[in-house]
């Protein structure tokens, strides 16, 4: 079997070397990028460690449990859901974040190194599934939560504001989609996400096939290198294809180590090695 699966990727590679002629794409915008392997981050027992630092004030006292919140997060650049324009929430760079919504977003920016870029996508999916880290926008008769996800799988933990204190392990389930507190139905608004590099279809995951019914990122990003990145995004998108942090993406350069970094991890959603998440674009 893996001889086999050799054989398919050298033909793969073969026939990518010989698709039109492809491009270097540099960007115009400097990128950092946050040193956590992303397979790291999206452990339960990374989050299990952060979230007891919090609770006990082991950095600051800023989200000891009960304790009352009131500061403003500004925020930083929010992109759409696969690299778009519209952005699900109208989350908009400099916007002054208060209450739960503040909450969250401090949160996940302390949890994924000083990120300050997210993606926002829209709810509805019946496939929609909460990752640690996730910063989700929930609604039922007209009442609004911000949870920021500690914990996945059969029981869903989370932080948020209630009545001005942070509470911790609030649980939550989802059923088609939506998530459930105490057998209420609430309604998934939006959620962000930090931007994985490897991630050339920008949806959250780093699949070398089709995903989801989405193209996967191989093709994707062959699209890319033949005929450059279109878009508002660009640079965004070069950021989390520039494996050697040069600037830049080439098939050579780049391609050929996301692809073997891909290969036979395609099952997580998540690239392997050093790889972590787009920090900031300035």
């Amino acid at each position: 079997m893996k001889s086999a699966k050799l054989k398919i990727a050298a033909v793969a590679m073969a026939a990518i070397s010989g698709v039109c002629s492809m491009q270097a794409i540099t960007a115009s915008a400097a990128f950092q990028y946050t040193q956590t392997a992303q397979e790291v981050k999206e452990r339960q027992s990374t989050m299990d460690t952060y979230v007891a630092r919090w609770k006990s004030g082991w950095w600051n006292n800023d989200y000891l449990p009960n304790t009352y919140w009131n500061k403003t997060v500004y925020s930083g650049i929010i992109i759409g859901g696969g690299y778009n324009s519209y952005v699900p929430g109208s989350y908009h760079q400099n916007q002054a974040l208060t209450g739960g919504m503040s909450l969250v977003r401090s949160l996940a920016q302390d949890y994924f190194e000083g990120t300050t870029i997210f993606m926002s996508f829209g709810g509805g999916s019946k496939e929609f599934a909460p990752r640690i880290g996730d910063q989700i926008c929930i609604s039922r008769n007209g009442s609004t939560r911000y949870l920021f996800i500690t914990k996945t799988g059969s029981s869903i933990k989370a932080v948020e504001l209630v009545n001005g204190q942070i509470k911790y392990d609030r649980t939550y389930g989802v059923n088609n989609g939506a998530m459930t507190f105490n057998g209420d139905r609430w309604t998934v608004n939006n959620y962000l996400r930090p931007i994985k590099r490897g991630d050339a279809n920008g949806d959250s995951y780093v699949y070398l096939n089709a995903h989801h019914n989405i193209s996967g990122d191989a093709a994707v990003f062959q699209s890319y290198l033949t005929y450059g990145i279109p878009g508002t995004w660009s640079n965004a998108i070069t950021a989390a294809l520039d494996m050697n942090g040069d600037q830049q993406v080439t098939e050579k350069e780049d391609y050929k180590v996301w692809y073997n970094n891909l290969y036979w991890y395609t099952t997580d959603g998540t690239m392997h090695g050093s790889y972590g998440y787009l920090k900031s674009i300035n």
